[in-house]
């Protein structure tokens, strides 16, 4: 499977009341690819509690088939800052991959993240998904304050994830 690959690139802009954020991830190669967009948009609702909500359309692409499906779905989220180091995160989303319920969110994310220093942090939290629970444990190193290098661990297909991310 050396032909199969991740990608994933991202656009985060901050507003005068919030966040607006758009992603492209593609998980396959020429002859078969899963692929997903989204736009969403968060807002700051009080000093501890943040309100999120997107939209993510999921498609897939396979070279020998005409009519992939395709699926639009929302996910939901909320985040509670427990304290200056502490804080959670959980979501409502659809996996993206069972059609049979229209979308309709079907997995729960939990995280929390605690604040190392002014450098970097330690998150830990699992997901559900298709009746499967998945831990996760991640590193993330913010090498300025707009820019930051996460290594993840966890118990999916993918059990070892980096990342990039600016904003």
């Amino acid at each position: 499977l050396k032909e199969w690959n991740n990608k994933l690139i991202g656009v985060d802009v901050k507003t005068k009341k919030g966040r607006i954020n758009m992603n492209f991830a593609q998980r396959g190669n020429v002859n078969f690819s899963s692929n997903k967009t989204s736009i969403g948009y968060a807002q700051k609702m009080s000093p501890k509690l943040n309100l999120g909500i997107s939209l993510e359309y999921t498609f897939f692409h396979q070279a020998e088939i005409k009519n992939n499906p395709k699926l639009l779905t929302p996910t939901i989220g909320i985040t509670y800052k427990y304290s200056e180091l502490n804080y959670f995160y959980s979501s409502l989303y659809h996996s993206g991959i069972i059609f049979h319920n229209n979308g309709l969110p079907n997995c729960l994310f939990i995280f929390w993240n605690h604040k190392i220093n002014n450098n970097s942090s330690f998150s830990s939290g699992c997901k559900t998904e298709n009746e499967t629970i998945f831990a996760s444990f991640s590193y993330n190193y913010f090498h300025a304050e707009n820019m930051k290098f996460t290594l993840g661990i966890n118990s999916s297909e993918t059990p070892i994830e980096f990342a990039f991310s600016c904003s």
